[in-house]
Formats: structure tokens, sequence, C-alpha cells
């Protein structure tokens, strides 16, 4: 018997990268903790962000970009 197990691995890519697609109109994704994601779309109001995050935990975490 053959049992497989799959897992689907991020493309993570930096901060800049994420607002650079946000700026041309594409959704990314935060990761602020392991299996947590956070939805950002590129009208997102940053302001809550600023009170839930540091900046630093913006510029140095994990960020994706949805491909549509």
């Amino acid at each position: 018997m053959i049992n497989w197990e799959w897992r689907i691995l991020p493309n993570y890519v930096s901060f800049e990268e994420a607002m650079e697609a946000l700026n041309k109109g594409k959704i990314t994704h935060f990761h602020p903790f392991h299996n947590q994601s956070v939805t950002v779309h590129p009208d997102a109001n940053l302001q809550g962000w600023i009170e839930t995050y540091t900046w630093k935990d913006l510029i140095t975490g994990k960020w994706t970009i949805e491909n549509v």
C-alpha cells in the first residue's frame, strides 16, 4: 500500500515585491504566523495593520502573491 502525502509549498516574496504586486492590482497574502494568512487587496487600508503589526513584522514577514 502506498501512502502519499502532498504539501504545496508557498513561494514567499519580499515585502517590496508584495507591495509592487499590490500596486499592479494583484492580491497578496501576509503570513504573520505558521498556518495563518491575511489577504491584502489593492484597495486595503493599512491603518488597521499598523495597529496590529509593527513595520518590522510587515517588512521582514512572509508574503505571497495570488496568481489569478
